[in-house]
């Protein structure tokens, strides 16, 4: 008589465990329909997926429920609540090196890059050589790359051949242009801690090291006053989703960066135009997407000129750059009347001819990218 009695308590507790399962999923299932939706997630800084386009051959070529398992992924209740959960349990219970991609060495969070895009690399580091025979064939060329935050943890984290990319580099630079080696003037602490950027307050001995390399002369540390910002979370912050402690955001400030003009050129219906803008801006955290890295010359911009009217010499430099330059530019001004920063990301080297107002003369030209740049992003 006991067999037939523990046969059926465990048909009913399959049955409980099935009940309840389900029951669990369809909560689930329309909590994410009927959950207030999220337009983006300020930590990833991206936006979300939305509700998947219904129609019935969507339908049947599978394509609409692979967009919904993308739009239940983001838009699931308590997203970012588990998203921490899981990351504090890959990294603190079961002792993981790593999570969405991101290790962390000495507490600092390092996004790890291993494969070169040959490709990539040839077509970006090509078009410098246009850029000198179109527009600048007299002036004096320099480039220096930018070594990502993995480099300084190599030998614990996978990684690229650092030895073979400055290789291609400098064989693929123009011809008589000069290499800065940037390699042995920076260490991990240079970089924060949450995010793939220098800190602009350790930057002033390569600033001089780079303009000495290019026969100006800068401002020393005595001429500048560091500025706490505000907190700054970066993006790696989001990305690991581990409750991480916030960092100073820190620019420096003098009287060339005070008195400085700055004009933030755009195309418009009419052609380039400019608007005023300052060297430091802080960045309203309450934007959507905002990045607070964007403080230093308003972030992302295809062309911005920079001029200084305390200069004592009517030089200028040109800058091919990517978001760091952005942040190290404000340091080269006072070698210079003016500085020209020119992102390719965003604006096609064939339009840099047609921006009637911007001086093209130029006395030294600079490219200066990260190694992440010139791997995966690709410049016009």
């Amino acid at each position: 008589m006991k067999e037939p009695s523990r046969a059926k308590k465990r048909s009913l507790n399959d049955i409980f465990t099935a009940v309840l399962f389900a029951g669990f999923l369809g909560v689930f299932f329309l909590l994410c329909l009927f959950f207030p939706k999220q337009e983006i997630s300020p930590s990833e800084r991206r936006y979300l997926e939305t509700f998947p386009r219904f129609s019935w051959e969507r339908v049947e070529s599978g394509r609409f429920f692979n967009d919904f398992d993308d739009y239940a992924a983001d838009q699931f209740p308590g997203r970012e609540g588990f998203r921490r959960l899981k990351a504090i349990e890959r990294f603190y219970l079961m002792a993981r090196a790593q999570n969405n991609g991101i290790y962390f060495s000495n507490g600092r969070a390092v996004k790890i890059e291993t494969a070169i895009d040959e490709e990539m690399l040839a077509q970006n580091v090509a078009l410098w050589d246009k850029v000198v025979s179109d527009f600048f064939p007299e002036s004096n060329a320099y480039f220096a790359v930018i070594p990502d935050k993995n480099y300084f943890v190599s030998s614990l984290t996978p990684h690229w051949d650092y030895d073979a990319f400055l290789t291609a580099v400098k064989e693929g630079a123009p011809a008589g242009s000069s290499y800065i080696d940037l390699f042995p003037l920076l260490t991990l602490e240079d970089y924060y801690r949450t995010d793939i950027h220098w800190r602009q307050e350790a930057l002033l001995p390569l600033a001089e090291k780079m303009a000495a390399a290019m026969g100006a002369s800068i401002d020393g540390a005595n001429a500048y006053r560091t500025t706490d910002v505000s907190d700054f979370y970066g993006v790696y912050y989001g990305q690991s989703a581990l409750p991480l402690a916030r960092e100073p955001l820190c620019c420096l400030e003098s009287a060339v960066t005070d008195a400085a003009e700055v004009r933030l050129w755009q195309l418009g219906a009419d052609g380039f135009f400019y608007t005023d803008a300052k060297v430091y801006t802080p960045v309203d955290a309450e934007e959507e997407l905002s990045d607070p890295y964007d403080l230093f010359l308003s972030g992302p911009q295809p062309l911005i000129e920079v001029i200084n009217p305390l200069s004592d010499n009517d030089k200028t430099l040109f800058v091919f750059r990517d978001s760091f330059g952005s942040s190290l530019s404000p340091l080269l001004l006072s070698g210079y009347h003016r500085v020209v920063l020119v992102d390719l990301r965003y604006l096609p080297l064939s339009y840099l001819g047609q921006v009637e107002g911007l001086d093209l003369t130029c006395a030294d030209l600079l490219f200066l990218y990260t190694t992440t740049t010139l791997n995966t992003m690709k410049m016009r």
